[in-house]
C-alpha cells in the first residue's frame, strides 16, 4: 500500500496549498503520531510507493539553466558561456506547449492532488483494480509550476 501525505487545513502555511503533497511512502513507514496528525493522508491499497512517484515525476517538467551572455547576439541559450561572458543566468522549464519558460518561483511543493472524497474512496478500495487506481493519480496529480503567473513569462529565444 502507497501513501500519500498532503497538506491539509490544519498544515496549511505560507507557499502551500491543500493538496499539496509532501511526500509518498510505503505502508512499512509509520505515519503516527503528532508530526502527521494535522496532514492528509491517503492510503493507496494494491500500489507501492514507487509506482505513485513514477507518475508525479512523468508529470514534472524538463528544467534547464538558461544564459544570456554579454557579448552579441545576447539571446538566451542553454550552452553556458565563459563565466566572464555571462550577462543573466536563469532556469527555464518547458511547458507541454512545448516552450520555455522561465522559472521564477519555484513551488514549495511541486505536486498536488485535488483528489474528491469519491477518488480517495476508489484509492482505498481492495475491489477497484491497480490500473484504475493509476488512472486516477494520473488524472489527478498536478504539477503546480504553470499555476504561478509569474512562470509564465516565455523565453522567446528558446523555441
Amino acid at each position: 500500500m502507497a501513501k500519500i501525505v498532503c497538506i491539509d487545513t490544519r498544515t496549511l502555511r505560507t507557499n502551500c496549498e491543500i493538496g499539496d503533497v509532501v511526500s509518498v511512502h510505503d505502508d512499512d513507514v509509520e505515519l503516527g503520531g503528532k508530526g502527521y496528525e494535522n496532514f492528509k493522508i491517503i492510503n493507496i491499497v494494491g500500489l507501492n510507493a514507487e509506482q505513485i512517484k513514477q507518475i508525479f515525476h512523468t508529470k514534472t517538467p524538463e528544467v534547464r539553466d538558461v544564459y544570456k551572455p554579454i557579448k552579441k547576439p545576447a539571446k538566451w541559450t542553454f550552452i553556458k558561456p565563459d563565466a566572464t561572458d555571462i550577462d543573466q543566468e536563469k532556469i527555464a522549464w518547458k511547458h507541454t506547449d512545448e516552450n520555455w519558460y522561465f522559472l521564477e518561483e519555484k513551488p514549495k511543493y511541486s505536486t498536488m492532488t485535488p483528489f474528491s472524497a469519491l477518488s480517495i474512496d476508489d484509492l482505498g478500495n481492495i475491489t477497484i483494480s491497480e490500473s484504475i487506481k493509476l488512472q486516477i493519480v494520473q488524472q489527478v496529480g498536478i504539477q503546480k509550476i504553470h499555476l504561478n503567473p509569474a512562470n509564465m513569462v516565455i523565453v522567446k529565444e528558446l523555441f
